[in-house]
């Protein structure tokens, strides 16, 4: 019998190759298996097993590589299993890039006049999948992040465990109203 589990286990280890094979290492790229699920029983074996995930980038040649290249390792897959693979890529969010640096000068200099200076952070890049790159494409913008973390916690994102400090709210509408005071004058 095909089994599915022991197939998507050695498609989940496969796909880990994607971005460290085929990726420009200075070209970040990520691969992530979120869920996978199947079988019925701990004496049956499964037949069908149903794997999601996200798949990032910073520029859309790189999406389209790892795009084609995570389809190339599904068949892969299938063929040395002898199994059959459905492979179903939705593309989501566009890369969220802040391109305009006079935005990002002026989203600082608004939180600047908020937090301070010292607690300013500089622009750095991150893996994020956000709506908010819609907007990007289309006008010039700047995204950026408040820190969030309640005090002396350190709980990661996309948990089941994750919480925030409600504070950092305040933070980032004074932030807000500072930016649209700046732009109105």
């Amino acid at each position: 019998a095909n089994d599915a589990i022991v197939s998507a286990a050695s498609l989940i280890t496969s796909l880990q190759s994607v971005v460290c094979r085929n990726v420009d290492p200075l070209e970040a790229s990520v691969v992530t298996c979120g869920t996978i699920k199947g079988g019925f029983g701990y004496n049956i074996i499964a037949d069908k097993v149903t794997i999601t995930g996200t798949a990032r980038a910073f520029s859309k040649t790189t999406q389209e590589l790892v795009k084609k290249r995570m389809e190339e390792v599904c068949c892969g897959c299938s063929t040395m299993y002898g199994s059959t693979t459905n492979f179903t890529y939705e593309h989501g969010y566009p890369p969220t890039v802040n391109a305009y640096p006079e935005c990002v000068e002026m989203v600082r200099n608004a939180a600047k006049r908020v937090v301070g200076e010292q607690r300013c952070g500089l622009p750095q890049r991150t893996m994020g999948a956000e709506d908010f790159s819609f907007f990007l494409e289309q006008r010039p913008g700047c995204f950026w992040f408040v820190g969030a973390a309640k005090r002396g916690e350190v709980l990661p994102h996309h948990k089941s465990i994750f919480d925030f400090d409600e504070r950092a709210l305040l933070i980032s509408a004074s932030t807000f109203v500072e930016l649209v005071n700046d732009i109105l004058r």
